[in-house]
């Protein structure tokens, strides 16, 4: 316990995550945006949380996500 060290006037970032709800809020039906192969996941999640249906797919390498309703 004595190598902690207390700190104070740290700012706290904003919360992860948040751009892809805020992407996914945005797109109209038929919209698409490029996504990485490791937030496929986290897409689908946001996508049920926001209410949104979508659907990937892998073309050329490259994880594109539409807005399909």
């Amino acid at each position: 316990m004595k190598d902690i060290k207390i700190e104070s006037n740290v700012p706290i970032p904003s919360a992860s995550g948040r751009g892809t709800v805020a992407i996914l809020k945005k797109l109209q039906i038929g919209d698409s945006f490029i996504c990485s192969h490791l937030r496929q996941s986290n897409v689908h999640t946001s996508a049920k949380w926001v209410g949104i249906k979508i659907v990937t797919r892998t073309i050329d390498g490259t994880l594109r996500v539409w807005r399909i309703a």
